[in-house]
């Protein structure tokens, strides 16, 4: 009876299994241990089951990591190309001129390199006085509009009410 309280508690209040990890043990308890584990409802991190394999990790490795194949590698002798006057050119290679290449820097400060995604959302620049994009109030060619709907456009205009009634 208790046993299956134990198991409908669990599966009431257990999460889906967040983590299925791996470590290779050494020492006297050499071999692979591998865990699975999942949340409760504190939010703890709770084991659910774990697996020993007396498994060699060498066995996992590729053969370029072992050290067998480094050797083999540089068994073969290097042989030095010598000094250039020493080499035996043919003599329709030897008569081209190889020029450097034409690597001019641009002016100015480099374009970033960077590629929008797909995703993510472009923004174009956009005047606050004429709502025209390319843009920006500092820029507009238009003279600067008074907008008597809004609190600044009325404080604007009050100032200059109150500027022409003080210079009369």
């Amino acid at each position: 009876m208790s046993i299956g309280a134990l198991i409908k508690g669990f599966r009431m209040c257990m999460h889906q299994v967040i983590a299925v990890d791996g470590t290779h043990l050494k020492g006297r308890f050499w071999g692979t241990m591998f865990v699975a584990t999942s949340q409760d409802g504190n939010e703890h991190v709770y084991p659910i089951a774990f697996r020993k394999r007396n498994l060699d990790f060498t066995t996992l490795c590729a053969d370029y990591y072992k050290r067998q194949t480094l050797i083999n590698a540089y068994s073969v002798p290097i042989i030095p190309v010598g000094h250039p006057s020493t080499w035996v050119v043919p003599s329709d290679i030897g008569q081209r001129v190889i020029l450097n290449p034409n690597s001019k820097r641009q002016a100015g400060r480099p374009r970033a390199g960077r590629h929008v995604s797909s995703s993510e959302r472009t923004t174009t620049q956009s005047c606050r006085r004429c709502g025209k994009p390319g843009y920006n109030s500092r820029r507009c060619p238009n003279p600067p509009m008074i907008n008597k709907g809004t609190r600044r456009g009325v404080l604007d205009e009050y100032r200059r009410k109150c500027s022409i009634f003080h210079s009369i």
